[in-house]
């Protein structure tokens, strides 16, 4: 939308008077006078009908999924369709990522285009938008005020990091309680099983060529699918169980265990699915592939722990969804496992195998003892292993980049 503000009330006002002394009191100086003045509005107008409808500008961001600690990039491209120069527009922004607000004063010649880099680390994951925004500009006596205003805005994304590395071992289940079985499938999961014949939408690189060549029909390579079961990721969120705040606080570190726990799964092919009980629970049914990820990082960027649900209500709730030789893979920072044990034993009747990553509070300065809750939960056959501060940390660039 295009608006123009005249700043000219004054000048009316003066050239009306410089006009009213002209005829009252005839002297050259007040015609001088009333010429320039006038000119100069004459110009003004003259010079907004000329670059009206004929300054445009876009913007494009890089991509609409970064994670904390990438750089948020976006480059603005103004474009000026009139012969004359525009000496100063402004730009103003009104994005609410965090530490993100493009604001600048550009110049553009006659028939010229100007493009900007703007960027910013991301620091705080969540959804957000880019825009609206709007372009300022004046002519050069600063008597008229050209406002061009987008109201489009783009979606972006900030997820949490993933880490290359993980502080604990990836949970082990096993289809069926234990039993392996062998259940052939098209995804490539493990050893080729055998041949079968060519289906659409088969994986060109499936085909098995010698089989095709010999019969004269495309055939594909048939395989077993993983033995161990699905991983289940369950984040406690309840908030009376955080410790610290910030970036090295139980929330944000649970976050960003989950984060690097579903990439490491995901990359051993095996599905995973998440269970997030905050004050609006987040359940991920488990799945396999680089949409399942982006499914689970999008439910992570804006999970919170605000809950009162406790961790044995949760532990209740999730085992409605879990199959017998599943994984459940836990992510807290509870004092004490007295409450939730029970619920876990139960699980392990059904054949889940669990695995706790617990926080240890002392290195938060928190109270508490978690080596205690380790050692009751290693002597009911539960694998539990601490999580210290500083064990996941993002490496972040100490400044954020120039624009340009």
């Amino acid at each position: 939308m295009l608006t123009v503000h005249a700043k000219t009330g004054g000048l009316k006002w003066g050239i009306g008077c410089l006009a009213i002394a002209a005829l009252l009191i005839p002297h050259p100086a007040w015609m001088i006078l009333l010429v320039c003045f006038g000119g100069a509005w004459g110009l003004a107008y003259g010079w907004l009908r000329v670059v009206q409808g004929k300054i445009s500008a876009e913007r494009q961001l890089h991509a609409n999924w970064v994670a904390i600690g990438d750089l948020l990039v976006e480059e603005f491209v103004i474009h000026n369709r009139s012969w004359l120069p525009i000496l100063s527009i402004e730009v103003s922004d009104h994005s609410n990522v965090p530490g993100y607000r493009p604001a600048f004063v550009v110049a553009v010649g006659g028939n010229r285009s100007r493009d900007w880099r703007q960027a910013a680390i991301c620091t705080t994951r969540g959804h957000y938008q880019l825009g609206p925004w709007s372009l300022k500009l004046s002519d050069p006596f600063g008597l008229y005020e050209l406002v061009i205003d987008y109201s489009g805005i783009s979606a972006i994304v900030i997820h949490p990091p993933i880490l290359p590395t993980l502080p604990i071992g990836l949970p082990i289940g096993n289809r069926d309680g234990g039993r392996a079985r062998r259940k052939r499938g098209w995804h490539a999961q493990l050893n080729a099983a055998g041949v079968r014949h060519y289906r659409p939408n088969d994986p060109l690189h499936h085909i098995h060529w010698r089989t095709t060549a010999r019969r004269n029909t495309p055939f594909v390579r048939e395989f077993e699918q993983d033995a161990a079961g699905d991983v289940w990721l369950l984040l406690d969120m309840m908030a009376a169980n955080q410790i610290g705040t910030g970036e090295l606080g139980s929330e944000e570190q649970a976050v960003l265990l989950a984060a690097t726990l579903l990439d490491h799964v995901l990359q051993r092919r095996r599905a995973v699915g998440l269970a997030a009980y905050s004050s609006q629970p987040k359940i991920v049914q488990p799945g396999r592939g680089a949409q399942q990820r982006w499914r689970m990082l999008e439910v992570l960027a804006t999970i919170s722990a605000d809950s009162s649900t406790t961790l044995a209500s949760a532990l209740r709730d999730v085992r409605r969804l879990m199959a017998s030789g599943s994984a459940l893979q836990i992510v807290t920072a509870a004092a004490t496992c007295d409450e939730w044990l029970p619920a876990l034993q139960e699980l392990q009747q059904l054949g889940i195998a669990i695995h706790v990553a617990l926080f240890e509070r002392g290195s938060y300065g928190a109270t508490g003892n978690a080596l205690r809750v380790q050692e009751q939960l290693w002597q009911n056959g539960i694998v539990c292993e601490l999580v210290r501060r500083g064990d996941l940390r993002v490496n972040r660039p100490k400044r954020s980049p120039k624009t340009q």
